[in-house]
C-alpha cells in the first residue's frame, strides 16, 4: 500500500484531474495537464516503495511548491471568475476595514521585520521536523511533514473555490509600504515568482502555522521557544503586508481544524538515538 505522505499528493493530482476533466474545457493544453496530474502516481508510487524516509522529505519539499505553482498556470483558465470583490465585502463585515486601517500607516522598521517573519513560512515545518529528526523522533517528523503539506494542498483547493487577488493586488492604498533592502528584494522576488496570483482564501501561511504549532504542541512543547517569536510576527505580517485579506486568516482557522482531522494520526515511536545508545549500557543484575 502507498503510504501517507505520498498518497496525499496523488489525492491532489486526482482531485485536480477530475476538475480539468469535468470544467477544463477552455484549458489550452488540456489533456496534457490531465495526464500529468494523474502520473504523480508513478514517483509517489516509487518513493512510497523506496522507504527511506529523507529522500521521501526532500521530495515533498519540491513537490508541494511545484503543485503551487502548477496551479497557477491552470486557474485562471479552470476556474475563469475570481471573487474579488464578494471576499472585500466578507472581509469588511468581519471587520476587515479596521484591521487595514491599523496597518495602513506602516513603520519601515515594522515593514522589514514582517517581511522577515513572512519569509520564514516554510522553515516552521522543516524546521520543527529536523529538530524531532535530531531526537530520532523519524515518526513524529513524518507526521509533521503529512500534515503540513496536507494543509497546503487543501489550501490549494481553496483556492480553486474562492480564487481571490491579495489586497495588494486589488486595493489602492494611499500610503505605499516602504520597508528596507530585505523588504524590496523578497517583495519584489515574491512578486516575480509567485505563478498563482489568486491564491489568498484561505490564508495558507496561517493555516500551516497553526498545524506546526499544533505539532510542536503534541511532540515537543520546548520548540514554542523558537517557534512563537516566528510564527506570530508571520501571522501578523500576512495582513499588515497586504498579502491577505483578514477573512482569509479567519477562514485558516477551520480550514486548519479540517486538516487536523484529515491527516492527523496515531504515532508509534522508536526511541531516539541517545535513549538506545543508554539502554545499550545497562547491564542485567545477576
Amino acid at each position: 500500500m502507498m503510504r501517507r505522505l505520498e498518497a496525499m499528493f496523488v489525492w491532489y493530482g486526482l482531485t485536480i484531474a477530475v476538475l480539468i476533466l469535468l470544467f477544463g474545457q477552455a484549458l489550452e493544453a488540456r489533456w496534457a495537464w490531465l495526464v500529468a496530474h494523474v502520473a504523480i502516481i508513478v514517483p509517489a508510487t516509487m518513493l512510497s516503495r523506496w522507504g527511506r524516509l529523507g529522500p521521501r522529505l526532500v521530495a515533498a519539499c519540491v513537490l508541494t511548491p511545484a503543485a503551487f505553482s502548477t496551479l497557477g498556470l491552470i486557474l485562471p483558465d479552470l476556474v475563469p471568475e475570481p471573487v474579488h470583490w464578494d471576499v472585500s465585502r466578507f472581509d469588511t463585515q468581519l471587520g476587515g476595514a479596521w484591521v487595514r486601517e491599523l496597518f495602513s500607516q506602516p513603520w519601515m522598521v515594522t515593514v522589514e521585520i514582517s517581511q522577515l517573519a513572512y519569509a520564514t513560512f516554510y522553515f516552521l515545518p522543516i524546521g520543527l521536523g529536523i529538530a524531532l529528526l535530531l531526537q530520532g523522533r523519524k515518526g513524529a517528523a513524518l507526521q509533521v511533514a503529512e500534515v503540513a503539506v496536507g494543509g497546503l494542498l487543501l489550501s490549494y483547493l481553496g483556492y480553486l473555490v474562492l480564487p481571490t487577488l491579495p489586497p495588494y493586488r486589488f486595493l489602492a492604498y494611499e500610503h505605499p509600504l516602504v520597508g528596507g533592502p530585505t523588504f524590496d528584494w523578497v517583495h519584489r522576488l515574491l512578486f516575480d515568482l509567485e505563478a498563482l496570483r489568486e491564491d489568498c482564501m484561505p490564508s495558507g501561511h496561517t493555516m500551516v502555522t497553526i498545524l506546526v504549532l499544533m505539532c510542536a504542541w503534541r511532540f515537543d512543547k520546548r520548540q514554542w521557544i523558537w517557534l512563537m517569536p516566528l510564527a506570530v510576527p508571520l501571522v501578523v505580517a500576512t495582513v499588515a503586508l497586504r498579502y491577505h485579506w483578514w477573512a482569509d486568516l479567519v477562514a485558516a482557522v477551520p480550514f486548519a481544524l479540517l486538516a487536523r482531522s484529515l491527516f492527523w494520526r496515531e504515532v508509534v515511536e522508536e526511541r531516539g538515538g541517545a535513549e538506545r545508545r543508554r539502554a545499550s549500557k545497562i547491564v542485567p543484575s545477576r
